[in-house]
């Protein structure tokens, strides 16, 4: 989903003893939470990779980013739901809950709008660092889910509920390979 590592870089980044950074606090919410940049990349880079999607389409680069979470999400409901029948209260309960144990977490809901956004910025012409900026130091932040929800989901509750579906049950046998 998200490509092989680039080993070359890697040993040029090692050769010149660059730290690498695993998480820093997320700049937008004032909760004070930990980003994981390497889930933040890998979404990013599923962007990247796989392009953008149009209309209810789904891609390898959404599995790699929101799309992965919400489908183990969605084993972890069908898991628990001899505690929790209705998938409406599981969501309330659970889906991206600040201390919330659970495969898709409110950091994890950050860490993909972000990726998302960074890498559609990447395809669009911006460099890694130009596209990190605008969302951290130049207020992409600030409005975060609604470029998501504009960008990716359509707009709408109808159009977010049909690429959600599309996720969980289509997209062809490389997702269905995902899935399972």
């Amino acid at each position: 989903m998200v490509g092989e590592p680039d080993f070359g870089f890697i040993d040029f980044a090692r050769s010149k003893n660059v730290g690498v950074l695993k998480d820093f606090k997320d700049p937008g919410t004032g909760t004070g939470i930990d980003l994981s940049v390497d889930h933040l990349a890998a979404a990013a880079n599923g962007v990247e990779l796989h392009g953008l999607t149009s209309g209810n389409d789904v891609n390898p680069g959404d599995l790699a980013g929101w799309g992965g979470d919400l489908v183990t999400f969605y084993a972890e409901w069908r898991r628990d739901s001899d505690r929790w029948s209705s998938g409406h209260t599981y969501c309330t309960d659970r889906l991206a809950k600040i201390n919330v144990t659970t495969t898709f977490g409110f950091n994890d809901l950050i860490e993909d709008v972000d990726g998302y956004d960074i890498g559609r910025a990447i395809l669009q012409g911006a460099t890694v660092v130009e596209a990190f900026r605008d969302v951290y130091q130049r207020g992409g932040h600030l409005h975060r889910y609604r470029d998501h929800y504009a960008n990716r989901l359509g707009g709408s509750p109808s159009k977010a509920a049909a690429v959600a579906e599309e996720m969980l049950t289509g997209g062809g046998a490389v997702l269905s390979a995902g899935r399972s």
